[in-house]
């Protein structure tokens, strides 16, 4: 719900349109809260769809989702000094949300060599507990059951021993 993840929704929504991705959502996006017992979420996801060419099956989909929103900073006190701890956005999650631009761009290029209809989702408050994809899957898709397959675009580029590449 912060300024920032508004204007990233925004450039997100304008990238999406002009690859020739058909939103299914306006440029204000899909606006949800969610509130539990520690917490008070306001966000918004931005989605698109390139339909697929085959006549059955593109009323399945493939999902292609990237969250919208960076962890910013965290403000503490350490030893009785206010410090900074910046999370850096490039990684979580800017490096996603390029690729899902660029992926949606080159989808709607070769739409014809896809037989299901591929949606595109920047999901608010992936910091928040997955809050974007929740409500996406809870609330707002009502074609969920017809979901084939979901692919996560996530801090790509960072692998090591300990994060190691995976594709479930």
């Amino acid at each position: 719900g912060s300024e920032g993840e508004r204007k990233a929704a925004e450039y997100l929504f304008r990238q999406l349109s002009s690859a020739g991705v058909v939103m299914l959502t306006d440029e204000n996006g899909q606006d949800f809260s969610i509130r539990d017992s520690l917490t008070d979420i306001r966000s918004l996801n931005i989605v698109g769809i390139v339909e697929g060419f085959d006549q059955k099956l593109r009323e399945e989909y493939i999902v292609v989702g990237a969250h919208i929103d960076g962890m910013g900073v965290n403000r503490m006190t350490v030893n009785g000094q206010d410090v900074e701890q910046v999370y850096p956005g490039a990684d979580a999650n800017a490096s996603g949300m390029s690729m899902l631009i660029e992926l949606a761009r080159q989808v709607s290029v070769c739409r014809y060599m896809f037989p299901r209809s591929i949606i595109f989702a920047g999901f608010g408050a992936g910091e928040k507990g997955t809050a974007g994809s929740w409500y996406f899957v809870n609330r707002a898709f009502s074609e969920i059951g017809k979901v084939r397959a979901m692919i996560d675009l996530n801090m790509l580029g960072h692998m090591s021993k300990n994060n190691p590449f995976t594709l479930l």
